[in-house]
Order: structure tokens, then C-alpha cells, then sequence
């Protein structure tokens, strides 16, 4: 423990892969980490993981394309640990990266958009207010296998 003691930080798809690794990661780190994946079983386990490892989570099951659920998952965080300090963002639903282009419906792409940049910028409208108040506020977003880490 150490970087990260005191920090709030919300991962945003967080139910596998390089999310996962991330809560795992900050939570060992000394962040209170807010688990955010469409999957409430893979929340569940994250929530349980990182728990058992000695860490602090807080589970919040939450489809990303829907900003209703994006400003819940915010205000609980808020609710819960009292602000925000960092942002991760790696959700991304790659189903329309996966298909060849005679595949591909336009209602495919548009989840992709919806749960990649634009999920993306709801994220980060939601949590903005709280990351300025931080004083030390960050946000990281995976772009396609690119991270990009805003100060």
C-alpha cells in the first residue's frame, strides 16, 4: 500500500482485462476503488476480490452508453468516499472492431460509440466537477490499446 492512500478512484469497465488489472492495482495501491462494469457478476467478484486482498471497493453496476446511469454511479461515489481523484476509463465494447465491414449494422457501431468515446466523455463531464475540487484530479482513458492520461 502507499501511492494511492486516500485517493478515490472510479474504474470505469473494470469487469475484466485491463480495467480488472487496474481496481486490483489501485485498490492494492491504498485508493478506495469504484468498480463500474455493464456485468453486475463481474462487479460482484472484482468488489470480493479486491476485498479479500485487504483493499476498499465499492461495487457499481452500470451500462456506460446510458448517462442517467453514469451520474448515478458519480453521485455514489461522492455518497460514499466524499469526492473523486482519479478516472479511469476503459470500457469499450469492440464488437464493431471485430466485424468484417459487410458484418457490420450501424446499430453495432453505434454501441461502440456509445460505450467507447461518448460513454467516455459522459464519464468524464460527470466526475469533472469533483476531479477540479480534488486539486489533484486525474483521468486516464484507453483509446484502442492507447492510453492517454490527462492531469
Amino acid at each position: 500500500m502507499g501511492k494511492l492512500n486516500g485517493k478515490i478512484a472510479i474504474v470505469a469497465g473494470a469487469g475484466r482485462g485491463i480495467g480488472r488489472a487496474a481496481a486490483k492495482l489501485f485498490a492494492a495501491e491504498g485508493a478506495k476503488v469504484v468498480v463500474v462494469s455493464l456485468t453486475p457478476a463481474n462487479v460482484d467478484a472484482l468488489v470480493a476480490d479486491i476485498h479479500a486482498a485487504g483493499g476498499t471497493a465499492l461495487g457499481a453496476p452500470c451500462d456506460l452508453s446510458d448517462g442517467d446511469q453514469v451520474k448515478g454511479v458519480v453521485s455514489k461515489a461522492v455518497e460514499t468516499y466524499g469526492g473523486i481523484d482519479i478516472l479511469v476509463n476503459v470500457a469499450f465494447d469492440n464488437s464493431a472492431a471485430m466485424s468484417s465491414i459487410a458484418d457490420l449494422s450501424v446499430e453495432q457501431l453505434q454501441r461502440n460509440f456509445d460505450t467507447g468515446p461518448i460513454a467516455y466523455l459522459r464519464t468524464m463531464q460527470a466526475c469533472y466537477p469533483y476531479l477540479k475540487v480534488s486539486g489533484e484530479g486525474r483521468v486516464m482513458t484507453l483509446v484502442r490499446g492507447s492510453l492517454i492520461a490527462l492531469a
